[in-house]
């Protein structure tokens, strides 16, 4: 089996019928199945595009508002972090 993944067209299937490797019922089947589920770039365009949980623009995300809220209690506070007292 081939490692990589294989494309073909409905005129390979086409060919395929003709040259006795699947029947005609077949090639329906899988006219009717492409038909109904949409081709390989349809549901490629359909699909989130990014799954759920922790990954790289979430953690970009968070180290963003990070980076912010350490600005702003830097602003409020002196040399190294530390807090200054009003007199």
């Amino acid at each position: 089996m081939p490692t990589t993944p294989v494309h073909f067209t409905l005129a390979d299937l086409e060919q395929w019928v003709e040259k006795g490797l699947i029947t005609p019922e077949q090639l329906a089947n899988i006219r009717s199945y492409i038909e109904a589920t949409g081709s390989r770039e349809e549901q490629v365009q359909t699909a989130p595009e990014q799954r759920k949980g922790l990954n790289f623009v979430s953690l970009a995300y968070y180290f963003g508002g990070f980076m912010i809220s350490h600005q702003s209690a830097a602003t409020r506070s002196g040399p190294a972090g530390v807090w200054k007292h009003k007199n």
